[in-house]
């Protein structure tokens, strides 16, 4: 996974946390709090803080939950959630989401065969 944040560990629960974090620059608590989980093997936790990473806008976040939910990790396969995500992080210019991005929907993963889509992201 990509990611890391050496920031202490605590928990957050709260949407008026993950504000706080983000009006104080400590967004990287909810990926080190993944990545945490990751160590443990604990792949729904894992899911479950990469989202709230993903919502603040972290691209590595953004990539890490779309490989998640492309790959029925730590959640149900979604492919219209893996492409949300993977476009989020491509619009931020993330190599690697554009990629998937594009190999995701030439393949349909989406409900319809996208080429023009695919070739924008290549």
């Amino acid at each position: 996974m990509r990611g890391t944040a050496i920031v202490e560990i605590v928990a957050v629960e709260t949407a008026a946390d993950l504000k706080w974090q983000e009006l104080t620059g400590t967004t990287g608590l909810p990926v080190a709090l993944a990545n945490k989980s990751l160590g443990k093997q604990d792949m729904p936790e894992a899911a479950r803080w990469f989202s709230r990473a993903a919502a603040l806008g972290l691209v590595d976040a953004q990539f890490n939950l779309a490989v998640f939910c492309s790959q029925g990790v730590g959640t149900a396969r979604d492919y219209a959630e893996a492409i949300q995500w993977f476009r989020k992080a491509a619009e931020q210019k993330d190599r690697q989401s554009q990629y998937n991005l594009g190999v995701l929907v030439l393949n349909g993963a989406g409900g319809t065969v996208e080429a023009a889509e695919a070739i924008k992201w290549w």
